[in-house]
């Protein structure tokens, strides 16, 4: 009588030579979030400075 393997989950394809690898994205996403921050400072420096150019 024939089994079939107990397996559970998904089959992976092998991985292609070609293919990028992904596994180092660590300074990618540094340089993402230090991008986001610096313009978050920016807006709000902005914003302070032309509140208090209003004030006055």
């Amino acid at each position: 009588m024939l089994r079939r393997p107990t397996t559970f989950g998904f089959a992976v394809p092998p991985r292609d030579e070609r293919a990028p690898d992904h596994a180092n994205s660590l300074p990618a996403l540094i340089a993402t979030l230090s991008l986001g921050l610096s313009i978050a400072i920016v807006l709000a420096a902005m914003t302070v400075t032309a509140r208090a150019a209003h004030l006055f």
